[in-house]
């Protein structure tokens, strides 16, 4: 059995005047998912490094109309989740599998991230069969605690 990767790529707008890209138009997600049957997974960065947000609600309605999966790489927004006046976090939005990059946005250590399962369409047993084959099997505790406060401290900042 072979699990190579066939990537189907959904370029950005890109915004001329200032030279960036300006996120993923959701009618471009859903041609490719109509067009392309095997595409299993839909990968997108939220929010981009340069703060970029695409709409990612209407994203993952249509990535879940087709029956897919949604994964995002919100390393620059693990913040979100935290504040009203930013944008809807990953996982608020719909996604069924967020990586967070705590170390930074939040005051977590240099090399420190979580990832989340968002919904039940995530075989969460495969998912940890497939974590550890890339993963230590002599996790640092120190990074595991602060994650945790720096999830905690964020909490209580906001109340």
């Amino acid at each position: 059995m072979h699990y190579r990767l066939n990537p189907v790529y959904i370029y950005p707008n890109y915004n001329e005047k200032h030279h960036v890209m300006t996120g993923i138009d959701p009618e471009d997600v859903d041609e490719a998912l109509s067009k392309d049957k095997d595409i299993k997974a839909v990968v997108l960065t939220y929010p981009t490094y340069y703060g970029v947000c695409s709409d990612l609600e209407s994203i993952a309605n249509i990535v879940h109309k087709h029956n897919r999966i949604l994964m995002v790489d919100e390393a620059h927004g693990p913040h979100m989740t935290f504040s009203d006046s930013l944008p809807k976090s990953a996982l608020a939005c719909g996604a069924d599998i967020v990586i967070h990059s705590t170390h930074k946005t939040l005051p977590s250590f240099t090399q420190t991230s979580m990832i989340h399962v968002g919904s039940d369409r995530i075989d969460v047993n495969k998912l940890r069969d497939r974590f550890q084959l890339y993963t230590t099997t002599s996790p640092s505790y120190l990074f595991i605690a602060s994650n945790e406060i720096a999830t905690a401290y964020m909490a209580t900042k906001n109340k």
